[in-house]
């Protein structure tokens, strides 16, 4: 999750509209909000987040003292993750992995554990992470199961995968993997210094010195000061470990049929945006970059279904303002109803990773996997 900021899309001359109780929260952990009770809730938070820590502690030690014990598989394990909660863009480095390997020949599976019960679009036991990566990669088995060591047997026994992803793997220390990547965002790639609920982090920044890759999203949404802060910050850390830089390409337009529009459609037409998804700055400026006349913007909670009823109040409202279509994600395309009829069309953007900078870096240490 991003830090919603309503202030950021007024600038764009768009009404934004967030959750109140999580733009409060987000006022609260980001230092925003000031005065008593604030920070009463910044010491309680404070003290959650100490009992998180200790748990986590608690963790570490039973596996350093060999009480739990990692398991094994007779496969190459890449784990995909990141340190801090919300949408670090770990699906579409999941994807360019996955396409990567097959590349080279591998025979990829990924292993999830899930999020949110089932994908409202296909009714199937995944989450809307999960359906996007079925439908762009449908010649890569996907397997869902919280236990990733029985779901890796699966992808073995019932697919004779030769490479294991796991999505969302870094905290996931029951199965030993070979590569360890690690991806923060470049709009928040540190979580507000603090475990959460204080703040985003799921583990101490000091946890990436486990890291074998770092790799920095949305690179291109900030500025090279702030990408040379994460990096230094990162080698004070693992010094030696390479940090690859990325951004996230729009590829193409999608409509609720699948008629496909190119990225230049959009440019100076009127829209509403809305999504739910962890990171909505990074969607709203990916659509002011490409031109677009944002009127209005919605943000939603991470992996929000809708309803019929909240898509045709969408609608309405941009009808209006005058638009000409709703702008969404593909992620949350996953999270529509079956039959979706609006008065005004609904476009999906796809997107991809592109590396900036450091993929030599990656494709070595892919290429140290197959000789293993």
């Amino acid at each position: 999750m991003a830090k919603p900021d309503k202030n950021f899309a007024r600038q764009w001359g768009s009404r934004a509209s967030f959750p109140k109780g999580e733009q409060r929260y987000f006022q609260i952990i980001s230092g925003e909000k000031r005065g008593l009770i604030a920070g009463i809730a910044r010491l309680i938070l404070r003290i959650l987040s100490w009992v998180y820590g200790l748990g986590l502690g608690l963790r570490r030690l039973f596996y350093h003292l060999g009480i739990f014990r990692p398991g094994m598989l007779p496969a190459k394990v890449i784990s995909v993750g990141n340190i801090t909660t919300g949408g670090t863009g770990k699906t579409p480095l999941v994807e360019y992995i996955a396409r990567l390997a097959q590349g080279y020949g591998e025979r990829p599976a990924i292993l999830s554990r899930g999020y949110k019960g089932s994908s409202a679009k296909s009714g199937q036991p995944w989450s809307d992470e999960a359906e996007v990566l079925r439908e762009n990669l449908p010649q890569v088995p996907l397997i869902i199961d919280e236990d990733r060591i029985r779901g890796g047997r699966k992808a073995l026994d019932e697919y004779d995968a030769s490479l294991l992803i796991l999505d969302d793997g870094f905290q996931h220390w029951r199965l030993v993997r070979n590569l360890e990547i690690v991806v923060v965002d470049a709009l928040e790639p540190f979580g507000y210094g603090f475990l959460l609920p204080r703040g985003l982090l799921r583990e101490p920044v000091s946890a990436l010195k486990r890291a074998d890759l770092l790799v920095i999203t949305r690179c291109d949404l900030v500025s090279r000061k702030e990408v040379s802060g994460i990096r230094r910050r990162f080698r004070g850390i693992s010094p030696g470990r390479p940090v690859i830089e990325t951004q996230h390409k729009p590829i193409e337009f999608c409509d609720l049929k699948n008629r496909k529009l190119p990225v230049e459609w959009i440019k100076e037409k009127r829209v509403l945006g809305f999504c739910g998804i962890g990171n909505p700055k990074g969607f709203l400026v990916t659509l002011k970059n490409l031109k677009a006349e944002v009127l209005a913007f919605h943000r939603f909670e991470d992996h929000h279904r809708y309803s019929l009823q909240g898509l045709a109040s969408l609608a309405d409202e941009a009808k209006s303002l005058g638009a000409e279509a709703l702008v969404t994600t593909q992620k949350d395309r996953a999270n529509f109803p079956q039959k979706v009829d609006l008065a005004l069309p609904v476009l999906v953007l796809k997107i991809a990773i592109e590396i900036i900078s450091g993929k030599g870096d990656l494709e070595a240490k892919l290429a140290q996997l197959r000789i293993r």
